[in-house]
Order: structure tokens, then C-alpha cells, then sequence
């Protein structure tokens, strides 16, 4: 049964993870989603067949059937990465999520549990979008982020009202998670604020502010540590291998190092204790 959920929890990331490719590809173009995929060297409407995800791209040895040009790897490395994503959160809640389904939706805790595990896939699967897009543009897109705070601003309100008129906690106990949206956004609000937006754009202030409110304060704090710790080791890295293409002035998206820090914070459930307990 584990084994079942987790094949189909990957599965179904992959399925979303092609739709996050044309979320992250049609933004801002003026096209909706609605429309039938297709080539955009040659303009062809593509085949169901040649939508599958992974599958599609391997069979098809990476190019268009039609006119034989190169498909981005973009397109199964997004969908392997989310099904992933998805397989590491059916593993996460597994005990959750099998407790979910014996109580069954129409209990309340069983309509509880299957709706964390709802909110977290979407809050997830709006980070990749928005991920991909920042490493393609250098920009947040303001609607994808202001969806991501919305859906995160909802869960730690639902979080905090079960705590309190459920398990009996005072508003004290809950205020620090209430709060971590802007506590967290706070130290890149004032690295952009005092840099003049050169050090740090705005759509990253935003997207921390979410990721506060996605995470406890203690997670969210740990993840924001980690992003700076990746997005330096990052930063080495390209400077080693690219030292004369890069410079001060070279502009590199933070979102994708947020949105690592995120990642290993939370599937590792590492917290700002975790790091004192190491350190200590």
C-alpha cells in the first residue's frame, strides 16, 4: 500500500509538473491556459501522446517529432523534480494520510489532514513555477507570488484557529507563527531597502513572506539561513568556474536558493534549534 501511494503520488507530480511547464512558459504572454500545446519552433499542435510526461521526451530522444528540433530540458526536469516533491510529501504524511483515509473526508480530522496535505502540494507546486521562472527571467511574477501568500496566509490562519477552538492552545502560543511571514521577510525587506533594490528585488521580500507563513517561524527561519549558505556556496561556485563572465553587477534570482532552503528545511525538519543544538 505505501509502495502504491508513493508510485502515484510521483506520478501525479509529474502529471502537475507539466502543467507547471506551461504555467512558467505562457505567463506574461499574453496566452492563457487553455490552449492546445504545441512546438514552438515548428508551430505544430502536439499529440496527446507526445504530452506524457518524462515519457514523451524520452521516447521522442529529446526533439520534436515534426521538424526534429531540440525540446528544453526544462520540461522533464520540472516534472521529475515535482514528482519527486510529491513523493517526499506522501512520505512525509504517510501516517497522516492513511489515518486521512480510514477516518474517511466527511470527519472532521480526516478532512483535516487530506487538506494540509492539498495545501502543501499546492504551495509547493506554485514554488517550482515560480522557481522556473525566475531562473529564466531574473523576475518574481507578482501573481504566482501573491497566489503563494494567499495559500500560505490561509494555512497558518487554519493551523492556528484548530489549535486554538480545537486543541485548547491561548492566542500567545500560535502569535509566533501568525507573525512569521513578516519576521522572516523582515531581513530581505531591509537588504533591499538599504541597498536601493540593487542587492535584492522585491519579489523576494514577498516570496519570504509567504514561506514564513508556509512554515513554522523556527523552520522558516532555518530555510531563510540555509538559502543565504546555498546561494553562497552557489555563488563560489559559478565565480570558479566563470570569473570572466560574472561580476558584481551580474544578476543572479535568489528565488531558487528561498526556495532550496525551503525544501531541506522542511523535509528534513530542520529548525533555528536544530542549527544551536549543531553549534552548541
Amino acid at each position: 500500500m505505501e509502495a502504491l501511494i508513493g508510485l502515484f503520488s510521483f506520478i501525479l507530480g509529474t502529471v502537475v509538473g507539466s502543467f507547471l511547464n506551461v504555467v512558467s512558459l505562457r505567463h506574461n504572454t499574453g496566452r492563457g491556459l487553455s490552449g492546445r500545446s504545441f512546438c514552438f519552433t515548428c508551430g505544430k499542435t502536439l499529440s496527446w501522446y507526445e504530452l506524457i510526461p518524462v515519457f514523451s521526451f524520452l521516447f521522442q530522444k529529446g526533439r520534436c517529432r515534426a521538424c526534429e528540433s531540440a525540446i528544453s530540458w526544462q520540461y522533464p526536469t520540472v516534472e521529475v523534480i515535482t514528482g519527486i516533491l510529491f513523493f517526499a510529501l506522501s512520505q512525509k504524511f504517510l501516517d497522516f494520510f492513511m489515518l486521512g483515509a480510514i477516518v474517511g473526508v466527511g470527519n472532521f480530522y480526516g478532512a483535516m489532514i487530506l487538506s494540509a496535505m492539498v495545501i502543501y502540494a499546492v504551495l509547493f507546486g506554485l514554488l517550482i513555477a515560480i522557481g522556473v521562472y525566475d531562473l529564466k527571467h531574473k523576475i518574481i511574477p507578482n501573481k504566482l507570488v501573491y497566489i503563494f501568500i494567499l495559500v500560505a496566509f490561509i494555512r497558518v490562519v487554519g493551523v492556528s484557529f484548530i489549535n486554538i477552538f480545537v486543541l485548547g492552545d491561548t492566542l500567545i502560543s500560535v502569535l509566533p507563527n501568525l507573525l512569521s511571514g513578516p519576521i522572516v521577510a523582515l531581513p530581505l525587506f531591509l537588504i533591499w531597502f538599504l541597498s536601493n533594490g540593487r542587492a535584492m528585488g522585491f519579489g523576494d521580500v514577498k516570496l519570504a513572506l509567504g514561506l514564513g507563513w508556509m512554515m513554522s517561524l523556527w523552520g522558516a527561519l532555518a530555510a531563510l539561513m540555509i538559502s543565504f549558505w546555498v546561494g553562497g556556496i552557489v555563488g563560489i561556485i559559478l565565480l570558479f568556474l566563470f570569473s570572466k563572465k560574472i561580476t558584481m553587477k551580474t544578476e543572479v534570482p535568489f528565488a531558487p536558493f528561498l526556495i532550496s532552503g525551503t525544501i531541506i528545511a522542511f523535509f528534513f525538519n530542520i529548525n533555528i534549534f536544530s542549527f544551536l543544538e549543531f553549534f552548541g
